[in-house]
């Protein structure tokens, strides 16, 4: 008897494992056929969001249930693939031109989520650049340790002393070493013990099954392994790619309303589950001070996920609000507010106590 159930176990762990494989193909599917540019709620009149999704390993699979609960048109502008320009800033301008195809006058309206809100941060400052008017930029849990003025004084610095001569890859290899390992260090400052044994963990298992689906032992086709490890080896190259970019962008403040929704912070503003120093959205009032920043529900990852319906209605409600809604949004006054920024508490949805913590 107890034979027999330990065999329908392993029977039940390898149907699971072939289902999680075809779901990681079908993943790098989805990313390979994604467009430029996706148009959502076209019946609608209102002026659309263009909205970076920056799922360079899902292909923005997200974006359907997000804009589906929006009351504009959205237009999902998809990541770099193959290949990665090297800065934020020629992501946004190889964007550009998408933008300006689908809406040819101003005021636009921009978003992004996770390293696509720089690039929609950028873009925006890009069009402002021109000369055209920027209504509003939306920023989903964005990488926020670039626009905190210590950060950016090391990086100014970085480029210019690190390494001398003309600009190369070796140079910039160096400045993106710097930079990661500073981004690092920020974030374990932002963990509790706890924490960062979840986190811990987490990326243990992570590369322990990493590992296993690379196992020749397994009773698997040499091809299969093969296609496995291509798939490891492209997903961790664009990982690494757009870490490079992220790590040495250094936004510069913009005159546009701009509102930053964060993860893993309570009403309060007071860190909860899930929360990540390197995606604390009050650093953005170190940039701009008149940035609002929106508590949402979930981690960095299950805010488009689990907690989609909550991430809309914050959308919404920041889509229709304007700047003499957000001057009294903030509850307190004075320094405190230009040090993190207002916060939208019409929007705040509660961040639940079991919220899967990431890495």
């Amino acid at each position: 008897m107890q034979s027999d159930s330990q065999g329908q176990d392993r029977e039940r762990e390898r149907t699971r494992a072939r289902r999680l494989e075809k779901l990681r193909f079908w993943r790098s599917a989805c990313a390979d056929g994604m467009p430029v540019a996706a148009r959502y709620n076209e019946v609608s009149d209102a002026p659309p969001l263009f909205f970076f999704h920056g799922d360079w390993d899902n292909g923005g699979f997200y974006m359907a249930r997000l804009a589906a609960e929006l009351p504009c048109p959205v237009i999902a502008l998809a990541p770099h693939l193959d290949p990665v320009p090297p800065t934020v800033r020629a992501m946004a301008q190889d964007r550009l031109p998408a933008i300006l195809g689908a809406q040819p006058d101003g005021p636009y309206r921009i978003g992004g989520f996770c390293n696509g809100a720089l690039v929609a941060y950028e873009a925006a400052r890009l069009l402002i650049e021109q000369g055209r008017a920027v209504e509003s930029v939306l920023l989903v849990a964005p990488p926020s340790l670039n626009a905190r003025r210590s950060y950016r004084v090391i990086l100014a610095l970085a480029a210019r002393w690190l390494a001398a001569g003309p600009d190369t890859p070796a140079r910039r290899h160096r400045v993106v070493v710097l930079m990661g390992r500073l981004t690092k260090l920020w974030r374990l400052r932002g963990y509790s013990l706890a924490d960062l044994r979840t986190v811990v963990a987490r990326k243990r298992r992570l590369r322990a099954a990493a590992r296993a689906r690379l196992d020749p032992r397994r009773a698997r086709a040499p091809a299969d392994i093969a296609a496995e490890a291509a798939v490891l080896h492209r997903r961790r190259a664009l990982l690494s790619a757009y870490e490079a970019a992220v790590h040495t962008y250094g936004p510069s403040p913009i005159p546009s309303r701009l509102v930053v929704f964060g993860t893993g912070l309570g009403a309060a503003g007071r860190p909860g589950p899930g929360y990540d120093a390197a995606y604390d959205g009050r650093a953005w009032a170190e940039l701009c001070p008149q940035a609002v920043c929106v508590p949402v529900s979930g981690d960095h990852y299950t805010c488009i996920a689990d907690h989609a319906s909550d991430l809309a209605r914050a959308l919404r409600l920041a889509l229709r609000a304007g700047p003499e809604v957000e001057a009294g949004a903030g509850a307190d006054t004075g320094a405190d507010t230009a040090r993190r920024g207002a916060w939208f508490a019409p929007v705040v949805a509660p961040v639940p106590e079991q919220a899967r913590l990431t890495g």
